[in-house]
């Protein structure tokens, strides 16, 4: 079993995983040599269903998700325009 399921915490949910590093982690996992990791590990791993990952799957899906959070610039948050902007003015001192 894994800590989730031996945990006495409350679950969590987590933050969506973005679209576009969804598919750059399938992509990355598909040219791995060896077994593709079948649809239903994804959605397991992606914790959109219940269920359990073999263990050479998960490797295989974690690896690729690593890979793709490298090469994926990050998200950058603009602060709004105008309204609610805080400004530092230095006056001199005489």
């Amino acid at each position: 079993m894994c800590e989730a399921c031996d945990s006495d915490e409350p679950f969590e949910p987590r933050e969506a995983v973005r679209p576009e590093i969804i598919a750059a982690a399938r992509a990355i996992e598909a040219a791995l040599a060896g077994e593709r990791a079948p649809d239903q590990a994804w959605v397991i791993y992606l914790g959109r269903a219940g269920g359990a990952v073999s263990w050479p799957q998960y490797q295989r899906i974690r690896v690729s998700f690593e890979a793709a959070y490298a090469s994926t610039p990050p998200i950058r948050m603009k602060a709004p325009l105008g309204r609610g902007r805080a400004a530092i003015r230095c006056e001199g001192v005489a």
